[in-house]
Formats: structure tokens, sequence, C-alpha cells
């Protein structure tokens, strides 16, 4: 049997689809409190040419975020929420939902995963992601 060794991969014998990253405490924090954007390659705090674009790529879903109409997108909002390049952390929990209502108004999901740690060099972190069955 031919082994393979791949740095930087988490892998399961699992039947289950998941997907995790790891991120700075500080960035996952500010995420969590809306004042930071994941855009699928990391955390990033934001900035003003974020909520710009964010804005040119899905203006109608946008103005219904800032109207407060779209709790969890469904339906139109969700295509919509699909073209963002950048995500708040209700929309990255809204993009792995299980059921159309969610869960005592919350979003309902795959199961956000969200652990602290500390590396080797003392900097504390977050291994964060999603995990169960499509």
């Amino acid at each position: 049997m031919k082994i393979q060794v791949r740095r930087g991969v988490f892998e399961t014998n699992s039947s289950s689809v998941h997907c995790f990253e790891t991120a700075d405490k500080h960035l996952f924090d500010l995420w969590k409190a809306g004042k930071a954007f994941w855009n699928g390659k990391g955390i990033m705090e934001a900035a003003e040419k974020h909520y710009k674009e964010r804005r040119e790529q899905a203006p109608d879903y946008i103005k219904k975020l800032e109207d407060g109409t779209v709790p969890c997108p469904t339906g139109e909002d969700m295509e919509s929420l699909k073209k963002l390049r950048y995500f708040t952390w209700d929309e990255y929990c809204c993009m792995f939902r299980r059921d159309p209502g969610g869960v005592n108004g919350v979003c309902g999901v795959y199961g956000i995963v969200e652990q602290e740690y500390t590396d080797a060099k003392g900097r504390p972190k977050v291994f964060f992601g999603w995990s169960g069955y499509p």
C-alpha cells in the first residue's frame, strides 16, 4: 500500500463532510463580532473596500441585511449570498445550514466546530470549521 504524506491536511476515515481551518484568535473574535470577514482563504479585518465590494456583488441582499430583513437567507437571498467574496460569521454559518428554518431562530448548520488552542510559539489560535452529513 502506498502512503502519501501531505502537510497541512486534516484527514479522517469518515463518511461525513468537513472543512476546518485555523486562525489567530484576535481575528476570529473580530469576525464573530462583525468586524472582520472570511474569504475562503482566511479571516481579515473589515475594510471599507470589503463593504463596497459586497454591495456591488449582491446589492439586493446587502440592502435586506442592512434593513434587518434577512436573518438567515433562503432561496434567492441564498443565491445572492453565494456571489459574495467576503462573509460575516453569520453568513458562514448560514452557508452550511441544514434546515431552512434554522434552530431556535439561529441558522441551523451541519455543525460548527470552534476550539481555542495555543500554537508552538505560544500564540492564541482557533481551530474552526463545519462538519456533518450531506
